[in-house]
């Protein structure tokens, strides 16, 4: 979220740059392989004990959970919603011509199936569901997935902490694959 929309775009990176330097530098470390510090390219990182996690990072994401998650969860049920109501689409369809979008791409940066509504900060946001977000927690349960038996459970209990275990559970009814700059069923 901090590179993808705010370090990478021109006016809130420099916002980021003067105010916020080493977040900045926190962003760009967080997309580099490879290096602990660009500017102590010898240095080795340090972690805490037992890979345990800071309770500033832990309220942090928490924080993130509590804005984010029911965006997440209405956006999942509008999905099943419309997969369920469009039934026909086959596997590997190509779901351009299927979603809902502007003619004018700069109006809607994202293909979307439907309008969702959540609470947010004691308003209610009405907006596009986008298939980004679908295909994004997919990943994020692929990895999960993945892991071994004690990761799969460290990893629960970290989501648990910032009261966000659900988002493993939370599974749409139909996969989706990025192909060839496309959405399609999987």
């Amino acid at each position: 979220m901090f590179h993808a929309h705010l370090a990478r775009d021109p006016y809130p990176s420099l916002v980021m740059k003067t105010k916020a330097p080493n977040v900045f530098r926190w962003t760009e470390r967080m997309n580099q392989r490879g290096f602990f510090d660009g500017e102590f390219p010898y240095a080795t990182p340090e972690y805490y004990p037992g890979d345990e996690l800071p309770e500033t990072l832990i309220a942090l994401l928490r924080h993130l959970v509590a804005d984010c998650g029911e965006e997440i969860r209405q956006t999942i049920a509008a999905f099943d919603r419309w997969t369920g109501e469009n039934a026909d689409l086959a596997q590997s369809d190509a779901l351009g011509a299927s979603l809902l979008g502007s003619p004018d791409p700069a109006q809607t940066p994202f293909p979307s199936f439907a309008v969702i509504e959540y609470p947010f900060r004691g308003r209610t946001v009405r907006r596009l569901g986008f298939m980004n977000t679908v295909y994004q927690l997919q990943q994020v349960q692929d990895i999960a997935d993945g892991l071994d038996r004690e990761g799969a459970r460290r990893f629960r209990n970290v989501l648990n902490q910032i009261d966000g275990g659900w988002m493993l559970d939370l599974r749409a009814a139909r996969r989706v694959k990025y192909e060839g700059y496309h959405y399609v069923l999987a």
